[in-house]
């Protein structure tokens, strides 16, 4: 399916900003995807793994986290993603732009991209724990705030909305209020059906955010004299002619809205009391470096959580598990026996030699570990350990099963996720919807251009 433009709107800015925030995230592709395993057609891991978002930075390094919500926004992952992106981006925001000018639109922008991060990590405990050690990257999330503001202020704008039908093209003209409800609600379907690959919530909050700031971006723009109000009256009564003005969203799409809003309010008023009720419960964010001396250095971050003094182990995301030389996950597997021991409650290990056999595919896989210093809290998790492991990896083969050995230096740092943050954040984005709600129920004073309420046999009028 492709949307194209059907009618020309324009406002009194140029799209200044809109075509800036293009050339920028070309610029910023092409320097990412450059180096990657295929140059031009998708960013490098590397560059994904340094500039993306990673909600667990909020526990580790907030200042990180900060900065990576703005990086992130430029990052994208392949030529699709960065195409469609900027597409959707000119074909709204510049629209939208003509209207605002440069100043609201660079607003709208990034607090959208803010926005969508926010309901990113307070969708976590509904969607899942294992979220915060996953990269995202994209401007998605600020693109959603423009079609969010898009829908209030420019509803019954056109589009062309073409589709296939055995490589027949069937094309036919769509308002805009039709086609972003339609997003919308397949943004908030797909989200609660937790299909991969995409940040839903991030959409949802974006759109949102660009729901709530269209009465204030809007002030100045649609408010017309009063007078104007008498000369509309006039005409009606006395010439039973109606004027045509700026008509808002109409009452169905309005419930719709106000529906799927709801929607999104009940997942997180969910994932607040998921978070508050295992508050009592530990979840760590391990920050693992591995080194071997024929496979380079790896990095990652897994999660680590404490339920009942039961370990659960989530991860590592980035190297797959089917890669034999995945570093950090060959050292997480061997390492369950030391990485946390209710033996060494608040305590420090040092020097210590530990010689032991783990079961890897069911073949008895033997460790010798060597740690320098190690450190554990009260529940007996090491949140640091430095050391080496001279272990085994299992290749599997055709011919079977066959053993390499490997010896690694490893460094674990480990920090407590707070659940009550994603409490908060649930909150946050609860009140967010609620002023989405309201913005939704006002549509009217938004509206800044719309299609006649008259037939068209009156274009004149």
């Amino acid at each position: 399916m492709a949307i194209l433009p059907g009618e020309g709107v324009r406002g009194r800015y140029k799209p200044v900003i809109t075509s800036l925030l293009i050339v920028m995230n070309v610029l910023v592709y092409l320097y990412t995807s450059i180096g990657s395993e295929i140059p031009l057609l998708q960013s490098s891991m590397e560059s994904v793994l340094t500039y993306g978002f990673k909600p667990v930075y909020l526990f580790s390094n907030p200042l990180e986290a900060f900065t990576r919500v703005f990086t992130s926004m430029f990052i994208h992952a392949d030529l699709f993603h960065i195409f469609f992106n900027m597409y959707f981006l000119w074909l709204f925001g510049s629209r939208i732009e003509g209207f605002l000018g440069p100043k609201k639109m660079l607003a709208l922008y990034f607090l959208s991209g803010f926005s969508a991060v926010l309901f990113h990590v307070a969708f976590i405990p509904v969607g899942g724990y294992d979220a915060l050690t996953v990269p995202a990257v994209g401007a998605s999330g600020a693109i959603s705030g423009v079609l969010g503001t898009y829908l209030l202020m420019l509803p019954y704008t056109k589009f062309v909305m073409c589709t296939f039908y055995f490589l027949i093209p069937f094309c036919f003209r769509l308002p805009a209020s039709a086609f972003l409800v339609i997003w919308f609600a397949e943004q908030v379907i797909y989200g609660y059906m937790k299909l991969g690959g995409v940040a839903y919530f991030a959409h949802i909050g974006g759109f949102v955010m660009g729901l709530a700031l269209a009465p204030l971006l809007v002030r100045g723009i649609t408010r017309r004299p009063r007078h104007l109000d008498y000369v509309y009256r006039y005409f009606a009564e006395l010439y039973g002619i109606q004027l045509t003005r700026p008509r808002g969203i109409g009452t169905g799409t309005k419930v719709v809205l106000a529906l799927l809003l709801v929607g999104v309010i009940a997942g997180f008023l969910y994932g607040a009391y998921t978070a508050y009720k295992y508050t009592g419960s530990t979840l760590y964010a391990l920050d693992i470096t591995v080194g071997a001396t024929t496979n380079g250095v790896q990095n990652d971050q897994v999660l680590l959580g404490v339920i009942d003094d039961e370990v659960v182990i989530m991860g590592p995301q980035i190297y797959d598990s089917s890669y034999p030389y995945a570093l950090v996950r060959v050292l997480l597997n061997r390492l369950g026996p030391v990485l946390h021991n209710t033996s060494y409650l608040n305590s420090v290990i040092l020097r210590s030699y530990y010689s032991y056999t783990v079961p890897v595919n069911n073949i008895p896989v033997k460790v010798e570990l060597n740690v320098d210093r190690a450190e554990y809290d009260g529940r007996g998790v090491a949140v640091y350990m430095k050391g080496t492991m001279e272990t085994a990896i299992v290749l599997i083969t055709r011919g079977g099963a066959r053993l390499e050995n490997v010896e690694l230096s490893f460094v674990i740092s480990a920090h407590t996720v707070n659940l009550v943050l994603f409490t908060a954040l649930s909150m946050i984005a609860m009140a967010m919807c609620v002023f989405g709600i309201s913005a939704v129920i006002r549509g009217e004073e938004v509206a800044v251009f719309s299609q006649s309420s008259l037939p068209e046999i009156f274009p004149y009028i």
